[in-house]
């Protein structure tokens, strides 16, 4: 999260077998703390039939493991978080995602991270913002490792004074442009759980930083609000929490995140 003439963080969240460690920094001492949120019941009780078909059976249910994050580990969870809350990301699944919800992620992505990869464009049919077909495939396939198609692209109707959502023309992508936006939400994981299957479920908390303070914000000062702890977040006076949510994340070979499901919640 950033005030837009902030240029983008760098995401990686580095893991191996279940224990996270900084990729920038090969000799980091990130750790996480782990305990059992979940366990398969068992009984010392012998098996008792009460007919001939029923026979009691041990659970079936996956242990969850539980993973505090600390250190670089916390940061990097933060910040590809706060990538998908300073957006106002709607839920999502990547078994019934659309081409448009991508594109619009890209969008208002670079918006806040990344303006030099947006032209402006002045037309009859009014004014539009623009990305590049080739940097919205790059950024859709490092945040939700999804490739999208430029046929499909194509398809898209030509930007005109009738098109509110993405258009496409030349070999980018068109949106309205839009101004007076404030991207001030941050997200802070609480913890993730471990099923053992390669993927996490991150439990997060969404915060808005006060106006008065986003407003006053310079350069990197946004980046001290990444590094929080959950504790530190909720004891921070310039945040107000608004949110709550859940996203369910893989983990590619290099350590990062991307995402699969995710649901947020006001509170």
């Amino acid at each position: 999260m950033r005030k837009t003439k902030i240029c983008a963080l760098a995401l990686s969240a580095c893991m191996a077998l279940g224990v996270f460690a900084a990729c920038d920094d090969p000799n980091a001492t990130t750790t996480t703390t782990t305990e059992s949120s979940a366990s398969v019941s068992s009984s010392e009780a012998p098996i008792v039939f009460t007919d001939e078909s029923s026979v009691a059976t041990a659970s079936t249910e996956p242990t969850l493991e539980k993973m505090i994050f600390e250190g670089d580990a916390q940061t990097n969870a933060n910040t590809f978080i706060t990538n998908f809350t300073e957006v106002f990301f709607p839920d999502y699944s990547k078994d019934t995602a659309t081409l448009e919800q991508y594109l619009n992620f890209a969008h208002i992505h670079f918006k806040v991270n990344a303006q030099d990869k947006i032209k402006y464009e002045n037309l009859a049919e009014g004014d539009f913002e623009t990305i590049a077909f080739a940097d919205i495939l790059a950024t859709v396939g490092k945040y939700f490792s999804v490739g999208v198609s430029e046929d499909e692209c194509k398809a898209l109707p030509a930007p005109s004074k009738d098109i509110t959502g993405p258009a496409y023309k030349d070999g980018r992508v068109w949106f309205r442009g839009g101004a007076g936006e404030s991207y001030s939400a941050i997200g802070i994981v609480d913890y993730a759980l471990n099923s053992g299957d390669g993927n996490l479920t991150l439990e997060f908390t969404i915060y808005q930083i006060k106006w008065e303070v986003y407003n006053e914000l310079r350069g990197d000062d946004i980046k001290k609000y990444y590094k929080l702890t959950p504790e530190q977040a909720a004891a921070d006076n310039t945040l107000e929490k608004v949110g709550t949510g859940t996203a369910y994340v893989g983990i590619g070979q290099s350590g990062s995140y991307y995402l699969l499901n995710y649901k947020t919640k006001s509170v």
